[in-house]
């Protein structure tokens, strides 16, 4: 596949990648990791021609159909959505327009060259699915979350990220070997990410990505590559596998700097003893050329383990009444255009919500009328006695002072926010040192949208509301907000297609289906999926079922009901021995937990110079690791068929 040759990039007087050498394997989904500001988008967009490298060269094979996701969507689209996303099948078009070329030509040539020309192309066109590639369009776009009479409409009338989603959807028509995604899921809601990864499973090729949704990463990635002062360095697993290798690798670069760090002292004594007297200059000189080739071999190694420890602490807000929100058959749009309700939601002290469902459905609009930004259609709204809310919203730019600094405007929201944890959380937030002082107005949009939530949480807020908090933050970022938000003991009601980030949050999920039904769910996403199968409720994250209302079941027969309880007995003797074997593959995965821990402490103790030893323990590791994602994929199985018993 594509073979990076010498890759160098240079702005200016900074070099972002030094000599790069990479061969992309085949049918690989690969990860793309790194700091914010190592070029990761500047790199993918070498490998696309977008931007040309300093020196070196990309080598793309003639076989190699390329697929991107652009920066911008198409200026001049077709008149339907459905149309547009049809010339994304660029390969199909190319054959299409040969065809009907031929079709005029042989109107006045039926040779036989001309004949068998137009036969094989036809068959060909016919094989690669040509006749039914609208049908294949409208399938991705049911996908990507386009309903109904939508996919007629003209794109010109989409937002910006519905746009970006069709050029996504054109991305994947076109059926490209060597697939390049940076941010594929930052326009998706919940259920069409899920379509998105599901489909990127599935994917025959190699894939490249940029991702800063772990989850992502953890599930899509078997191999990833970190881009980190201008080098690219492979590790064979997922992002997880990524973390626990890379920390080996700094305990053997933290050996090898002490190594280094020894002999340059005893050259340098060496130099500072006798650099001065005659008899001993040559072999002086010689230390110090050895001394500069060390300096050089010490720069190879990049020791992150200094890292400050990072956290967000929010201010202490004062406690409010035990019913915090009360949402008694509200029904909430604009105008006489009603999204959802009538909606039924009580939220207690202390509890943290996540709102889930497709784009559409109300999820942001539920948040502004909760809010008061815009006026329910009917129902009430209510909120507890001594509630304060520290709102987040897509839109919260506008709320920021664009003539005053970073720092002022998140001075400005609290009198107990000080100068001092200002800083710490702009920080937090990616924003250091004289960044902080900036105006507001000179900023990036995602930048001002950083600023927003630093103001929002800045708040005495006992009620937060937050809609999409993630979207422009890094995944450490993502990591500190979670943390403050787990320790946060007052109320949160919050809109996120984060996985992760929900998971760890969230105690309850609050559906909203299209059809404008709701319901609210104790636990995660995974207690959802679960309880959502029990009651009969629809699940949103399954993009293959129907969200129609179910229908009553008829009257059962006493033969009907006689047959169900003889299977409700089969059922539980499978239930008891399912139990059984979930028991005995948990024993087995604690065992193996156990001793992968004890070899990797192993590992530690050992010298970097040490290569045998280390390989051979290496290899050890790998196959203790491959036994247990064997064990816990099959201890997975057993819970999901437990599960499914248990529903029925």
């Amino acid at each position: 596949m594509i073979c990076c040759d010498h890759i160098s990039k240079d702005f200016g007087e900074r070099q972002l990648f030094d000599n790069i050498d990479y061969h992309f394997p085949e049918n690989e989904r690969l990860a793309l990791v790194g700091p914010n500001g190592a070029g990761k988008t500047t790199f993918l967009r070498i490998l696309t021609s977008e931007v040309e490298a300093s020196s070196g060269k990309v080598q793309i094979p003639s076989r190699c159909r390329l697929g991107y996701l652009p920066q911008e969507p198409n200026q001049n689209p077709k008149n339907s959505i459905v149309d547009e996303c049809v010339t994304g099948a660029q390969y199909l078009g190319n054959i299409k327009d040969r065809l009907e070329s031929l079709v005029k030509l042989m109107e006045t040539d039926t040779s036989e060259r001309t004949l068998h020309e137009y036969a094989e192309l036809e068959e060909q066109f016919r094989d690669l699915g040509g006749y039914a590639v609208e049908s294949e369009a409208r399938e991705i776009l049911y996908g990507l979350g386009f309903r109904g009479e939508m996919i007629a409409k003209d794109p010109r009338d989409l937002s910006g990220g519905w746009r970006m989603r069709l050029e996504l959807a054109k991305v994947f028509m076109n059926h490209p070997n060597f697939l390049i995604l940076d941010e594929p899921t930052n326009h998706l809601d919940l259920p069409s990410l899920v379509w998105v990864e599901q489909y990127l499973l599935d994917f025959k090729g190699t894939l490249l990505f940029v991702s800063h949704d772990r989850d992502l990463l953890n599930r899509l990635a078997t191999i990833t590559i970190e881009l980190r002062n201008g080098r690219l360095k492979p590790y064979r697993g997922n992002f997880d596998k990524f973390l626990d290798l890379k920390e080996i690798d700094l305990e053997h670069d933290r050996g090898a700097l002490k190594q280094i760090e020894r002999k340059k002292k005893d050259l340098q004594g060496f130099v500072d003893r006798f650099g001065a007297k005659a008899s001993k200059a040559r072999q002086a000189q010689s230390r110090v050329k050895q001394i500069e080739r060390l300096k050089s071999l010490e720069a190879q190694y990049d020791d992150q383990s200094n890292d400050a420890a990072m956290a967000i602490n929010l201010p202490d807000a004062p406690k409010s009444v035990k019913q915090v929100l009360t949402v008694d058959q509200g029904k909430i749009g604009y105008g006489d255009t009603v999204l959802a309700g009538p909606i039924k939601l009580s939220l207690e002290r202390g509890m943290k919500v996540a709102i889930t469902g497709a784009n559409g459905v109300g999820k942001s609009t539920l948040l502004r009328t909760i809010v008061g930004t815009i006026p329910s259609i009917s129902g009430s709204f209510e909120l507890g006695d001594r509630v304060k809310v520290g709102y987040f919203s897509q839109d919260q730019v506008d709320t920021l002072n664009d003539e005053m600094s970073c720092l002022d405007n998140v001075m400005s929201v609290s009198e107990k926010v000080g100068q001092m944890q200002a800083r710490q959380l702009l920080g937090n937030f990616l924003f250091s040192g004289q960044d902080v002082f900036k105006p507001v107005k000179v900023l990036s949009g995602g930048e001002k949208s950083r600023i927003g939530l630093a103001c929002s949480l800045a708040q005495a807020a006992n009620f937060l509301i937050l809609d999409e908090p993630t979207n422009h933050l890094d995944m450490t970022s993502v990591e500190v907000l979670t943390d403050a938000l787990k320790k946060y003991k007052s109320s949160l009601l919050f809109v996120s297609h984060d996985r992760r980030f929900i998971n760890r949050i969230c105690s309850h999920i609050f559906v909203l289906l299209p059809d404008g039904r709701s319901e609210l769910f104790e636990g995660n996403l995974s207690d959802y999926k679960r309880l959502a199968r029990v009651s009969g409720f629809p699940d949103v994250l399954d993009t293959k079922a129907s969200h129609e209302p179910s229908s009553s079941k008829k009257d059962a027969t006493p033969r009907d009901r006689e047959s169900e309880d003889n299977q409700a007995k089969v059922a539980k003797k499978q239930l008891d021995h399912l139990k059984k074997q979930s028991q005995f593959e948990s024993e087995n995965l604690d065992r193996l937990t156990g001793e992968i821990e004890a070899m990797n402490y192993d590992l530690l103790q050992l010298n970097p110079g040490e290569y045998e030893a280390l390989a051979e323990l290496q290899a050890k590791i790998d196959l203790k690791t491959t036994e247990k994602s064997k064990v816990e994929e099959c201890w997975l199985d057993i819970q999901q068929q437990i599960e499914d018993l248990a529903g029925e």
